[in-house]
């Protein structure tokens, strides 16, 4: 690894600032590291900014942890309400792991906002990815939505679940 980056590492992130840096920080030490970064990634939790919160919880991911570990798992539930639609929908992501489809439909439902492009636009992605069929009616909302980029985001979409759909 780059000289830097090794010393990043052996100071858990100490005197890192820029929140683009740090986000960028704690993913690649999840990657490089695995388990053992999970108290650089606790460090930067509860980061102000929104992008951090979100790329550690990928890092969470990214580090192979096992989603379902107690103290891991109500990190991720915490997480859930977070303000920011980037910070919840990672969650979601990373609890898909360790969570039956009917949870997460219930977990992606309860995320949908249509009056927040960002979440709509989130829980479309999430419902592709994770092949959510009972979620669909929100796919069915998204189609006639008053801003043209979720229309056709859920468009995309809709040929994935073109047998489900009556």
């Amino acid at each position: 690894p780059d000289p830097i980056f090794e010393k990043a590492i052996q100071r858990k992130g100490e005197g890192l600032s820029d929140p683009y840096v740090i986000a960028s920080y704690v993913k690649a030490a999840a990657a490089v590291l695995g388990e053992d970064a999970l108290p650089i990634i606790a460090v930067y939790l509860r980061h102000a900014e929104a992008r951090v919160r979100a790329n550690c919880i990928e890092a969470l991911e990214l580090s192979g942890v096992d989603p379902a570990r107690k103290r891991i798992l109500s990190v991720l539930m915490n997480f859930l309400s977070d303000p920011d639609p980037r910070v919840s929908g990672n969650c979601i992501k990373a609890l898909s792991r360790s969570l039956e489809t009917a949870e997460l439909t219930t977990l992606v439902q309860d995320y949908f906002d249509s009056s927040d492009p960002r979440r709509c636009l989130n829980a479309l992605h999430l419902i592709e990815q994770l092949r959510l069929t009972d979620a669909l009616s929100i796919l069915q909302t998204c189609l006639n939505h008053e801003v043209e980029q979720i229309r056709i985001r859920a468009q995309e979409i809709l040929p994935v679940f073109q047998d489900e759909i009556p």
